[in-house]
């Protein structure tokens, strides 16, 4: 799904949070996101807390580009992935799996396949994307479910 401007960006990465909820969980003014949604750039302490709520580059946000053409793609944050304890489960983050949920349907289209499947595309999906710490991508969709058969 292409994203035209930087309000889109925003807005994509707010997903189904309601503007005061967003802007709340940022730690900045109502008013402030409604005037970034509405095409005004954030400063850049913003545009930081936006891209780390959303696992995006600043970049991203700026342009719409992930990364230059040639360049290796890299982890979205300096941060080092996700390892729970052993015998303890995993906590799902809500915007991670909205990601790879989002990523799924864009690959899926109408073509859903059957229930034991999705889990296991959706599971598998999650738990790389968790360890790394990458964005969910359509090739990565792809490749998930190639790997799984």
């Amino acid at each position: 799904m292409p994203f035209g401007n930087i309000s889109d960006r925003i807005r994509h990465v707010r997903g189904k949070l309601k503007q005061f909820e967003f802007a709340d969980a940022l730690g900045i003014s109502r008013p402030n996101l409604s005037r970034y949604e509405s095409g005004r750039t954030p400063p850049a302490e913003v545009l930081q807390k936006i891209a780390d709520y959303g696992r995006v580059s600043v970049k991203w946000l700026l342009t719409g580009e992930e990364h230059d053409k040639g360049e290796e793609r890299k982890p979205l944050t300096d941060q080092p992935p996700i390892t729970p304890e052993p015998g303890r489960p995993c906590e799902i983050e809500e915007f991670l799996l909205a990601e790879v949920l989002r990523a799924v349907e864009d690959f899926w289209g109408k073509h859903v396949p059957e229930l034991e499947h999705r889990v296991r595309v959706i599971t598998s999906l999650y738990n790389h994307c968790a360890r790394t710490l990458d964005s969910p991508s359509y090739k990565l969709v792809e490749e998930t479910e190639t790997a799984l058969g």
